[in-house]
């Protein structure tokens, strides 16, 4: 007779119960299953710090809307599957480590085959967390694992296109098939026809562990000192030592964008976008906008969390073409964001730590170098450049942990080929505040906007790319108070307003608004100071003194 089977699975970024291949391959292979989620403390918490700059890993916005996910993605196991979520806190080999402990601990156990099933990770600190979890599993369960295999299993899980589907269709073996250029890959993809595959259904029973055999376990973690858990347990805030998100005054701001963790919420959210509110036939042409939920999908969030699925939007993308009989650029250009999202995984997992290097995969773009400034590095992230649109969408992600894409192209590229400031400075800053942050996608975005992809380099001009995506200037009036008066003709360049129109705007430049940090953002307009404050006129002195010089 085969040995009963208990098989742990680690839950990370696949919070979700549908189109899940973890409980999938755990169901099929039949036994008890435990689904397992821990809030690793060096991912989040008060000791989860960026190396470079200290910031939080995690901050308070992705951790809010993690929590909510984890809490959502327990009900939904409980509700659906008939199942239930082992919530634990503190480093996960210390956690597996204990579990196999107590499992082994129990004489009923004895005879049990057991195995941990995990995604696959493609970023370095994920794929270390792994090895540590697997030596833990490997310690604890020797005098069982007669077969000599890895106690942790990966699945690869979270792309649209599985890799075996690219594979077949198309000839390539990802990574090392991945061309070093979005587009070239993306033509090959749909040239040969690659299929998104339907999501799978979600398990109608996972069978939990006897009671008695649970009890051992959750008895096993309480007496670690260095880890908490349960199948009733879920940390706060303050026990992670995180503070509560900052309030962004949304009735303030209209039609607001404040997403609320879990795959209920995330399921919502593709229904009212899709179907509800049937903006799928014009994204195209909203995608570039920044104010309010509607101008895009805003499903970055669930996605970034596995609380949605990408072959689910993929299938409903397709599905409403079908229903509605609207197949236009709009419907294609969702899932060309995810072929991008997917292109980011791969790419991270081909290069692997080069990623993270301060000079990237090709190395930094000619005549640039990253200087050292910390009190530039601090005027753009508090929003205080003096480059309105640069500040809207700064102040922006300060107090939603969001920003739009067209923000985040502009951002990226004043702070590193205008400031020329280091940009692993700005990744972490992101990394810290989005609320839909995967390693993959942010490094690799701020990797290829700094220049170090190879190929051409994207500069942006903020003055001219806010006159083309905020017209009248609402979106900066919105988040820049003090330019709330400036007439609209110079909103976007309020330094160029004369002495009088300073005055009758209440905004005096180098008083209530920052002189700009740079002159590249001006075109050839040539900045207007007032020279009333003394402060003021030092300012616009030292700056028109380093533009003689050419010292940006």
């Amino acid at each position: 007779m085969a040995q009963p089977r208990l098989t742990l699975v680690w839950l990370r970024n696949e919070l979700r119960t549908h189109d899940n291949f973890l409980l999938h391959a755990a169901a099929e292979r039949g036994g008890v299953v435990l689904p397992v989620y821990v809030f690793y403390s060096g991912e989040v918490g008060k000791t989860a710090k960026s190396p470079l700059t200290g910031a939080a890993k995690t901050g308070p916005f992705r951790t809010k809307f993690l929590l909510e996910s984890v809490s959502n993605m327990r009900e939904n196991l409980r509700l659906k599957c008939s199942s239930n979520l082992l919530v634990a806190s503190g480093k996960p080999e210390h956690i597996f480590s204990t579990l196999i402990k107590g499992l082994l601990a129990d004489a009923k156990t004895e005879n049990l085959c057991i195995s941990v099933l995990c995604s696959q990770s493609v970023c370095s600190e994920e794929q270390r967390t792994e090895e540590l979890v697997n030596s833990a599993l490997t310690a604890g369960l020797r005098d069982i694992n007669s077969s000599g295999n890895s106690p942790l299993e990966k699945i690869w899980d979270g792309t649209m296109y599985h890799p075996l589907d690219l594979k077949e269709h198309a000839s390539m073996d990802m990574p090392n098939d991945l061309k070093d250029t979005f587009t070239p890959w993306r033509i090959d993809v749909e040239k040969a026809k690659t299929p998104v595959q339907e999501p799978l259904p979600e398990p109608e029973v996972l069978t939990l562990p006897p009671g008695n055999v649970l009890e051992t376990i959750t008895a096993a973690l309480a007496t670690n000192p260095d880890v908490k858990g349960g199948l009733d347990y879920l940390p706060s805030l303050g026990e992670l030592g995180v503070s509560q998100p900052s309030s962004a005054e949304p009735d303030a701001r209209g039609d607001y964008f404040a997403p609320i963790g879990g795959e209920t919420a995330g399921l919502a959210r593709v229904k009212k976008y899709v179907w509800d509110e049937d903006r799928l036939k014009e994204y195209f042409d909203t995608r570039n906008g920044m104010i309010g939920q509607a101008y895009s999908t805003k499903f970055a969030p669930w996605l970034a969390r596995g609380c949605i699925s990408p072959r689910l939007v993929a299938t409903e993308c397709r599905r409403y073409e079908k229903k509605r009989g609207i197949a236009n650029k709009s419907t294609y250009w969702v899932i060309f964001e995810l072929t991008w999202r997917d292109y980011f995984v791969f790419y991270a997992q081909k290069y692997g730590r080069r990623l993270f290097f301060k000079d990237g995969i090709k190395g930094r773009p000619k005549g640039y170098g990253w200087q050292d400034n910390a009190t530039q590095l601090s005027a753009w992230k508090e929003g205080r450049t003096g480059v309105p649109l640069i500040d809207a969408n700064m102040r922006d992600l300060k107090a939603t942990g969001f920003m739009s894409n067209r923000g985040r192209q502009n951002v990226a590229s004043y702070l590193t080929l205008d400031l020329q400031l280091d940009w692993r400075l700005g990744a972490e800053h992101f990394e810290d505040l989005l609320v839909d942050y995967t390693p993959e996608a942010n490094w690799g975005n701020w990797h290829a906007a700094a220049g170090l992809a190879g190929g051409r380099v994207n500069k942006f001009n903020p003055v001219k790319q806010g006159k083309d995506y905020d017209k009248d200037g609402q979106y900066i009036r919105l988040w820049c108070s003090e330019l709330e008066h400036v007439p609209t003709r110079k909103i976007h360049e309020p330094w160029t307003m004369s002495a009088e129109e300073q005055q009758t705007a209440k905004c005096i430049i180098g008083v209530d608004y920052p002189v700009p940090l740079t002159k590249h953002s001006f075109g050839h307009t040539t900045p207007t100071f007032r020279s009333g404050g003394v402060q003021n006129f030092n300012v616009a002195r030292d700056i028109k003194k380093r533009w003689k010089a050419g010292d940006d």
